[in-house]
């Protein structure tokens, strides 16, 4: 007769805020304009994927690249983010629907990737 196999408890999983550390990430990123800071409140190994404009990174050193030349502090100073909805699910998951506003000038890379203002 075999022998019974001893069961490991389950570890305990921290429970985060996932809407305050992403709360904080919009803060870090369109206030403070704070790459380190935002980076902060992301995973090691983030990726970050605009697909409209096909832009972001795979990887820290390819996001930092993307936020500090493209993203983070290159917003014009009007720029407001309304929250529309969240969900914050059981886990490790959320959801979230913003409205960015902001003028047109200046130049903005992450968003007009392709052509400059007015086609150019």
């Amino acid at each position: 007769m075999k022998k019974a196999k001893k069961v490991k408890k389950a570890k305990k999983v921290q429970r985060m805020d996932l809407g305050a550390i992403f709360d904080a990430h919009i803060r870090h990123e369109f206030v403070d304009h704070d790459v380190a800071a935002t980076m902060k409140t992301m995973a090691a190994e983030p990726y970050v994927h605009n697909v409209p404009t096909l832009t972001g990174g795979d990887g820290h050193a390819s996001v930092v690249d993307f936020y500090t030349h493209h993203f983070v502090g290159k917003m014009p100073a009007d720029t407001r983010i309304e929250r529309i909805s969240r969900t914050v699910g059981r886990a490790k998951w959320w959801m979230s629907s913003s409205c960015i506003s902001r003028t047109t000038a200046p130049l903005i890379t992450c968003f007009l990737v392709f052509r400059r203002p007015g086609g150019e």
